[in-house]
């Protein structure tokens, strides 16, 4: 179904995780991706809003696919993916999986978060 074509996922609930846990941060962990150019090793991210966001723990994951970023120190299940790249070379497809709302990042963040994620899946 999604042979050969880029997929972004993002939002509060995008996996089937039975975990929840309230995130307020990311932390750049693979700066090697393109996904993570802007960004440097170890940079943590805090979310610009003053209320919890309660969401999926993403948790589960097989050998393709890529952590980029990881929930921050001031989250909950710190240290689990928060920014996934998958890279299948068989099929072709490329999916980009954000464990939370994008808005949530500074403008800053968001802007280089969103044009590299364009930029990688959309890639030949």
């Amino acid at each position: 179904m999604l042979e050969g074509k880029p997929t972004v996922l993002s939002g509060a609930y995008v996996s089937e995780s039975e975990r929840e846990a309230v995130q307020r941060d990311v932390q750049v962990l693979n700066t090697t991706h393109p996904l993570a150019r802007g960004f440097d090793a170890g940079q943590v991210v805090a979310f610009e809003t003053e209320q919890d966001y309660v969401v999926d723990v993403l948790d589960e994951y097989e050998d393709e696919e890529t952590i980029i970023m990881a929930r921050g120190p001031a989250s909950e299940a710190g240290g689990t993916a928060s920014v996934v790249a998958i890279d299948d070379d068989l099929s072709g497809m490329r999916v980009v999986i954000v464990g939370f709302p994008i808005y949530l990042l500074p403008d800053e963040a968001r802007v280089t978060l969103v044009s590299n994620i364009a930029a990688w899946a959309l890639a030949p």
